[in-house]
């Protein structure tokens, strides 16, 4: 979804005219053609394996990066165009293994981490040709992240009392490797996008929707009778 607004509303037509061709340059660019290829970037970030609580964290995977909505502002004048993108409503998964060892013991097992409702705000000067109503340069000036509502679940042979001692440790380490690699791939991405273009073939065919809004699998059933179907 790409929402176009003007927070400069201009009484001349024509004004308000090129603000308008700037802000659908910038969100064809970046919300249809950049984002997805952006979510293929991140999904292939590496975190690197690391022990807290002497818990050793490892295997770590994003499995799925999926921005939900991406709204594009028009900031500056015509003659120094500018644009605010919010990402919002971004998920990420991530999945790992886990191990610990306490006296003669080893508990083991692997982990789902789900960012949930994550928000990425750049600022970004643009350059803009008049003759081809396309961007040819895209300087970003400031790129900032929100991450926080971070849920963690832990598979295995572990017990609850064992999960409570690292599962928020686990969950922050992770999700400010993600808030910091986020920026550092976006950013020269956004750039580089905006000099060269898209690449001239996507990195894989478009994907389904990611994020089941029923359950993936049914309840068993009871007594022997026929389990209802799933709308």
């Amino acid at each position: 979804e790409v929402k176009v607004t003007s927070e400069e509303p201009e009484e001349h037509h024509e004004i308000h005219k090129r603000q308008l061709e700037i802000v659908n340059a910038a969100s064809g660019l970046i919300c249809d053609v950049g984002i997805p290829l952006l979510e293929d970037r991140l999904e292939n970030l590496y975190i690197p394996t690391f022990t807290v609580s002497g818990v050793r964290v490892s295997s770590i995977d994003v499995k799925v990066v999926d921005v939900g909505e991406c709204e594009v502002r028009f900031r500056g004048s015509i003659t120094n165009p500018s644009v605010s993108v919010s990402l919002s409503n971004i998920y990420i998964k991530i999945t790992g293994r886990y191990r610990r060892k306490i006296l003669f013991f080893t508990f083991k097992g692997s982990w789902t981490l789900e960012v949930r409702n994550g928000h990425l705000n750049v600022d970004a000067t643009l350059k803009f040709d008049l003759s081809t109503r396309k961007i040819t340069s895209i300087d970003v000036n400031s790129c900032d992240d929100d991450f926080t509502d971070v849920k963690v679940r832990f598979h295995g042979s572990i017990s609850a009392f064992i999960i409570n001692l690292f599962r928020g440790k686990i969950s922050r380490i992770v999700s400010k490797q993600v808030e910091d690699k986020v920026c550092e791939v976006g950013v020269p991405f956004l750039e580089n996008l905006g000099t060269n273009g898209p690449p001239l073939a996507p990195t894989r065919p478009p994907r389904p929707t990611r994020r089941p809004t029923t359950r993936p699998f049914p309840r068993p059933c009871r007594g022997g009778r026929p389990c209802p179907e799933i709308p």
